[in-house]
C-alpha cells in the first residue's frame, strides 16, 4: 500500500488500484502513468477537481473503466520517445 499526500491531494495505491482525491484530470493521469506499465496522455482544459478510484492493471480493465465508467474518449496513439543510456567505465 503506498500513502501519498501532496498539498491537497492524497494518494492510495495497491497492486492494482489507485485512490486519488481532489485531482484533476491531468493529475489523475500523470499519477496513472507512474504506476501503469502503459502511458497516457490527456488532451483537454478540464480543470475541475474530482475524487478518483482507476484500476490500473490489468490494462484492459482500465481501458473498460475510462471507456465505459468515466465515459472517457481513449484512443491508441503513438508518440516518439527519447531515452539516455546511461553507462560507467570502471
Amino acid at each position: 500500500m503506498y500513502n501519498f499526500e501532496k498539498g491537497n491531494n492524497t494518494l492510495l495505491a495497491d497492486d492494482i488500484s489507485l485512490t486519488i482525491d481532489n485531482a484533476t484530470i491531468e493529475q489523475m493521469v500523470n499519477t496513472l502513468n507512474q504506476f501503469s506499465e502503459y502511458r497516457y496522455k490527456y488532451k483537454g482544459n478540464n480543470t475541475k477537481i474530482y475524487d478518483w478510484n482507476i484500476i490500473y492493471t490489468p490494462n484492459k480493465y482500465t481501458l473498460n473503466q475510462l471507456n465505459n465508467e468515466l465515459e472517457f474518449i481513449v484512443t491508441e496513439g503513438e508518440e516518439k520517445v527519447v531515452f539516455y543510456i546511461i553507462s560507467k567505465e570502471k
